[in-house]
């Protein structure tokens, strides 16, 4: 996390060449290229390092060939004394310490930079616990020198079958919108309650119910006095209405009826259908008149609502005025709002009757579909530095809780770490991925589809996708050496097309004269913080000796000064048994015919 900056676009960006795709360097080659990799001395190191460490991992070099000295300035035999050491003293170097190679390997790692989002590097370094934190505070200055993608503002679906969308926009916007949101459901669940509590509201309403009431009451009530007239009445069941005859004000019933003459039966029948007819025009007419109510009472809830509403969001109305998506979205909660707004009635009082707060009112479980969550990496501009504990799909990719059983809401969306908005590096250890290899075709779907990741839902073996995608903006840095690199390579050949190599602590070093300067170096470095006697040029010839071994016809020098320094005090050890007062190649021979172990970890060899 670093300061902000402004992203500059170098004039050659680093990228796939879509010729290089097809031809594929075999695993051998790959550890090869890896192995031979060097890195000047640090006072000669060039500003242009960097573009020559990085190479597309397609290509038949996954990594820069070495910046090899012409063949006259190169060691030969792992004896030769270069003639800087021949007359000179460890007193003679400005000592050096800390990681050899620092300021080559941060010239390398700054083409990060140039390198698009979605994509992967694979960067070399050794397995030291001081190579490691040191890898890791480089990368982490990086990535906060990465400028922060938009942030992410997951916000519900109002129209069509509902879900989730995302809202892209900057940090400082997104932030906006989710406060503005809050505060208005905040506001509504006061308002809301107070319009259809108020004098005017209830005046209209009974009005209303009043009209609706008469006017199917009067015709109903016109249709029985006109039936009672000519002995037919209007009963009322538990299915509705009922014509039957009637004599001096009682129903006639069924033996007395079935007695009538037939001429006065069919008069009575006739009149029993008129009615029946009648009362069916009545009914129908006042479902119309229901119909009608209901509609002019929805609008009479809908004017009292909107009052509400729009005054509540009228501030944020006008700040996304360039962001139709933002806007459009706010026209579709605006009429959420207004169609749900006795969600809020209902929500004021408790089961029991009391009235609620407005703010318990706003966190009431029935709102969180109108949170907007808001998903952004880093702060104060940077992208960040991102280390997964785990490589599961949760982890990787993220998940979407369900606030309910088939709820789901904005709240529950919780990214992973190639999938957390706003760019930034994910470091990853080869060994890791090999380890849980399942999670790598993830990372590769993440990486090679035109479409964001989708989301995790449930846990554990049942993880599956989620209807719901989020952008992958981050670069994926998978850190290791060269063997296991081309170990990966072997197991799958889309590594190589996938993952640019970038050399940042290569474990070997051409054996020109510049490296050999680099190490004598850190050689007297070892002699000045550990207190060992002085070392003659000769000696510390032997010692960098001791540290080269021949490559594929290349004299290479071990990176690792580990074993070196170790060695160099049992030199002393033997220089002061024998009670000289500095150290000679005769001591640095002994110490390494007495402690052959030690001598093969220096080269790389068996003993």
């Amino acid at each position: 996390m670093l300061k902000i900056f402004k992203r500059e676009r170098p004039p050659q960006p680093v990228a796939v060449e879509p010729a290089a795709v097809e031809e594929l360097p075999s695993a051998d080659d790959a550890s090869r290229a890896l192995a031979a990799t060097s890195v000047d001395a640090a006072e000669d190191h060039a500003p242009s390092m960097s573009s020559q460490v990085v190479a597309d991992a397609t290509s038949k070099a996954p990594v820069a060939a070495p910046v090899n000295a012409p063949p006259s300035q190169a060691a030969t035999t792992a004896d030769k004394i270069s003639d800087f050491l021949k007359s000179s003293t460890s007193a003679d170097f400005d000592p050096l310490t800390g990681i050899m190679g620092l300021d080559q390997a941060r010239d390398a790692l700054r083409a990060l930079r140039r390198l698009e989002p979605r994509s992967a590097v694979f960067v070399v370094s050794p397995r030291t616990s001081a190579h490691t934190e040191v890898l890791r505070t480089l990368l982490a200055e990086e990535a906060g020198a990465l400028p922060r993608r938009d942030a992410v503002a997951v916000v519900a679906r109002f129209e069509g079958s509902g879900g989730l969308d995302v809202l892209r926009m900057p940090q400082a916007e997104a932030a906006a919108l989710s406060e503005g949101v809050a505060a208005t459901i905040t506001m509504l669940s006061a308002t809301i309650p107070a319009a259809f509590e108020s004098d005017s509201y209830r005046v209209a309403r009974i009005a209303l119910d009043e009209e609706l009431r008469s006017g199917h009451d009067g015709a109903l009530d016109a249709l029985r006095r006109k039936a009672q007239a000519q002995n037919i009445g209007l009963l009322r069941t538990t299915n509705g209405y009922a014509v039957v005859p009637m004599h001096d004000g009682r129903v006639v019933r069924g033996e007395i009826y079935g007695a009538l003459p037939g001429s006065l039966k069919s008069d009575v029948e006739a009149k029993l259908a008129q009615f029946e007819a009648e009362l069916a025009d009545v009914l129908k007419q006042r479902a119309l008149l229901q119909q009608d109510h209901h509609r002019r009472a929805k609008e009479l809830e809908r004017d009292a609502a909107s009052l509400a509403v729009d005054a509540a969001m009228g501030p944020m109305l006008g700040r996304y005025p360039d962001r139709p998506d933002v806007v459009s979205w706010l026209a579709t909660l605006r009429s959420d709002l207004i169609a749900n707004a006795m969600l809020f009635v209902a929500a004021a009082r408790e089961a029991n009757g009391t009235q609620r707060a407005p703010v318990e009112i706003a966190l009431d479980p029935r709102f969180q579909r109108y949170r907007v969550n808001v998903l952004s990496r880093g702060g104060r501009g940077q992208a960040g530095l991102e280390l997964p504990e785990t490589l599961d799909r949760a982890e990787l990719l993220g998940v979407l809780q369900n606030s309910a059983p088939g709820i789901i809401c904005p709240d529950g969306v919780i990214p992973g770490s190639l999938t957390h908005p706003g760019g930034g590096m994910v470091v990853v250890d080869v060994r890791d991925l090999m380890a849980n290899y399942g999670s790598w075709p993830l990372i590769k779907h993440a990486l090679k589809s035109a479409r964001a990741a989708p989301l995790a839902v449930g846990e554990g073996g049942v993880q599956r996708a989620a209807a719901l995608d989020l952008p992958v903006e981050v670069r994926l840095v998978v850190t290791g050496e060269p063997d296991e690199y081309a170990s990966w390579c072997r197991l799958d050949p889309d590594v190589a097309r996938l993952l640019r190599v970038i050399s940042a602590f290569p474990p070997h070093l051409a054996a020109t004269a510049a490296a050999e300067r680099t190490v004598a170096r850190h050689l007297a470095g070892f002699v000045r913080d550990d207190g060992l006697l002085p070392f003659d040029g000769p000696a510390l010839a032997a010692v960098i000796g001791a540290l080269k071994s021949k490559r594929d016809d290349h004299w290479m020098i071990s990176a690792d000064l580990d074993a070196a320094r170790d060695l160099m005090a049992a030199a002393s050890t033997e220089a002061a048994s024998a009670g000289r007062v500095m150290v000679l190649t005769d001591d640095v021979a002994e110490a390494r015919r007495s402690r052959p172990l030690l001598a093969a970890a220096m080269s790389g060899t068996s003993p």
